[in-house]
């Protein structure tokens, strides 16, 4: 690598990390949206009668709405 390439590397890594980590969370674990349970109220913020749509079953985690993925 040249001394121009090393330093872009350096400079642009950890946000091509970043953005990396969060379209793998969002895009492959969630689809775009987190399926979420607020921590105090247990409210969900999806359909209580949602089902997974490759087994048919029910949806049986979530994160909790203090939980986030970084």
């Amino acid at each position: 690598m040249t001394e121009e390439d090393v330093q872009h590397t350096v400079t642009h890594s950890s946000d091509a990390l970043l953005l990396i980590v969060a379209l793998h969370e969002l895009l492959g674990h969630g689809t775009g949206k987190l399926m979420t349970k607020d921590a105090k109220t247990g409210e969900l913020n999806y359909p209580s009668d949602l089902k997974n749509p490759y087994t048919g079953g029910e949806i049986t985690t979530a994160y909790l709405s203090t939980e986030t993925w970084g």
